[in-house]
């Protein structure tokens, strides 16, 4: 369990939330959505924070 929470922590409090929501959806077409969606998000705000520092 403790796992899961470092990991938690490692994504972020957005990762955890939309990670949440992809195990909460029961149709698989909703956690591929919700999984994409998360994954281009994270490229996103890596890019941009990554911009930013730089």
């Amino acid at each position: 369990m403790t796992a899961i929470v470092h990991a938690f922590h490692s994504v972020g409090l957005y990762g955890a939330a939309a990670l949440r929501a992809d195990f909460q959806a029961s149709d698989w077409s909703k956690r591929l959505a919700f999984g994409t969606a998360s994954g281009a998000l994270s490229a996103v705000r890596g890019t941009v924070t990554g911009t930013r520092t730089c």
